[in-house]
């Protein structure tokens, strides 16, 4: 069923409100639904007869408060339809054409409040709301900003009465009730008191909750990748309502050298430039929710030569020489070598820090004119 005129609307005085009810045959009442006089402290009153079985009945209202809107709800789900009024002591009602399809359970600001051109000293404060789920609602929901001391603007255009003239009541203290569309309602709201006092939002007899954030973190953050190398990176989604924990991957390499699969696996190609890439993991739920990590990328581990000074010695039987190696290493490869020598008897023997120990009765290999010579080598592990 639809109400018409009644959200938006400000009027004081009135101790009832007359409802004509019009079903429509795709739209009937139910025996569930009730129509609902918002003031602007946040209370209601309303039906309590089965207005399924009745053409036309009355809201007892409160002349000492001020009416700042109405509503149709099942119990759950609360909404204002589409249309148009008349005075404020008569309702007409039709079918539930603007019924949104989950009740609203979160609320979020989008973006700063706009300064109102049309109202100095106004600002327009848009609210996207949500179901439980954390989806955008359909329909029509109502939407009633509370908030005692707080001045509001009334942006209903159609206070009218029966015979066509405006009747209006441009301020509302403490509370005003509106309408999202789309997912989205706007309140226009002293900036004073917007900056100062806090704002509850309802719909029905619902208070609506800050809708929580989602976020994406990356582990590792950060993490060094020799070039030929891979890094495994795992999203972690803080979500709630059964939004999506998903996430799509990307690199800031353009070159595609230091790329990223769908499971956050990094490769880095073996000639890919040293330095710093981003990846970035991206929420499926909330594209403006995203995590990052650095990968570093470093030049692979490589020894370019390995030296032994001195090259050359003459050694005496049963003496010994302090060999020294130098190895050449890019990209943090080892340093370290390991000893051998050429000698098979065992008799020339080098130790793991280059010493060379000559036995007493290590032959001279003289061939009556020339010295036998050994070798003595050093290699990287």
């Amino acid at each position: 069923m639809t109400l018409f005129f009644i959200s938006g609307c400000v009027a004081t005085g009135l101790d009832s409100i007359t409802v004509n009810k019009v079903d429509f045959p795709n739209n009937p009442f139910s025996s569930s639904d009730h129509v609902y006089i918002r003031y602007s402290d946040g209370t209601v009153d309303g039906t309590t007869e089965d207005i399924s079985q009745i053409k036309q009945f009355s809201v007892k209202t409160d002349p000492e408060k001020t009416i700042v809107g109405g509503y149709i709800s099942d119990g759950t789900n609360s909404w204002v339809p589409s249309g148009f009024g008349y005075e404020f002591s008569w309702v007409d009602v039709y079918g539930q054409t603007t019924k949104p399809t989950h009740p609203v359970a979160y609320y979020a600001q989008v973006g700063d409040p706009v300064a109102n051109a049309a109202h100095p000293g106004f600002v327009n404060v848009l609210y996207a709301i949500y179901d439980a789920n954390g989806q955008s609602v359909d329909g029509r929901p109502e939407v009633f900003a509370h908030s005692i001391g707080t001045t509001f603007y009334n942006d209903d255009p159609l206070d009218l009465d029966r015979s066509g003239n405006y009747l209006r009541t441009d301020f509302v203290t403490d509370g005003y009730s509106w309408f999202a569309n789309h997912g989205e309602v706007i309140f226009v709201i002293n900036s004073n008191d917007f900056e100062t006092k806090p704002i509850s939002l309802y719909s029905g007899d619902t208070l609506l909750s800050l809708k929580p954030s989602i976020s994406v973190s990356v582990s590792p953050s950060s993490a060094s990748v020799v070039q030929g190398g891979s890094e495994q990176l795992t999203a972690t989604v803080d979500a709630f309502g059964g939004a999506a924990t998903t996430v799509t991957w990307s690199s800031s390499d353009a070159t595609n050298k230091v790329t990223v699969d769908s499971t956050g696996k990094v490769t880095v190609a073996s000639d890919a430039p040293t330095g710093d890439y981003t990846i970035t993991a991206i929420s499926t739920a909330d594209s403006s929710k995203k995590g990052t990590a650095t990968i570093t990328v470093t030049t692979a581990p490589a020894v370019t030569g390995v030296s032994v000074s001195p090259s050359s010695a003459s050694i005496v039987q049963g003496s010994s020489q302090q060999l020294k190696a130098t190895v050449d290493a890019i990209g943090g490869a080892a340093t370290t070598v390991t000893w051998t020598s050429s000698d098979t008897t065992n008799k020339v023997v080098v130790d793991n820090t280059g010493k060379v120990t000559v036995a007493l009765d290590a032959v001279p290999g003289i061939t009556r004119s020339q010295p036998r010579q050994r070798q003595i080598a050093a290699k990287k592990e």
